[in-house]
C-alpha cells in the first residue's frame, strides 16, 4: 500500500459538506476523538488504511478503533481520490450506509467513474 490518495469531501448540491459537519460536531464533543479521526484520514492519504472494507454500491468503511465503533464512510475515484461521504457510529451504521450511497450516486451524475468501486489499488 505504498500509494498517496488526494483526499477530497463530497458536497451536497446545496453546498453542505456531510463528513465536515460530522467532524466539526466531533470536535465540539470530544476534540481528542475528532484528532483521532483525522489522523485516520492522513494515513489513508498515504496508502495506510488501517482497517477496513467495503461494504456495496461503491462504499467503503474505515473503522475508527475508540469510542462506540465510528466510521468513517467513503469511495475511491479512478484509484487516487477517496471522497469522503459522512462518518458516523455502530449505531447509525444502517443509516449513515445509505447515505453515502445516496451521497455517491449524486456525486456520479456529474462525474461518473468508469472503474470498478470495489478495488483500491
Amino acid at each position: 500500500m505504498d500509494r498517496d490518495y488526494v483526499v477530497e469531501r463530497y458536497r451536497t448540491r446545496d453546498g453542505k459538506v456531510p463528513f465536515e459537519e460530522w467532524v466539526t460536531k466531533m470536535k465540539r464533543k470530544d476534540p481528542e476523538l475528532a484528532f483521532r479521526i483525522l489522523l485516520r484520514i492522513d494515513r489513508a492519504e498515504k496508502g495506510n488504511f488501517g482497517d477496513y472494507r467495503y461494504l456495496r454500491e461503491g462504499i467503503w468503511e474505515l473503522e475508527i478503533d475508540c469510542g462506540p465503533g465510528y466510521r468513517i464512510y467513503f469511495a475511491v475515484q479512478h484509484r487516487k481520490i477517496l471522497l469522503l461521504l459522512i462518518g458516523g457510529d455502530k449505531k447509525s451504521q444502517k443509516t449513515d450506509v445509505k447515505l453515502a450511497i445516496d451521497y455517491w450516486k449524486d456525486h456520479q451524475k456529474d462525474k461518473p467513474d468508469e472503474q470498478d468501486p470495489t478495488k483500491i489499488f
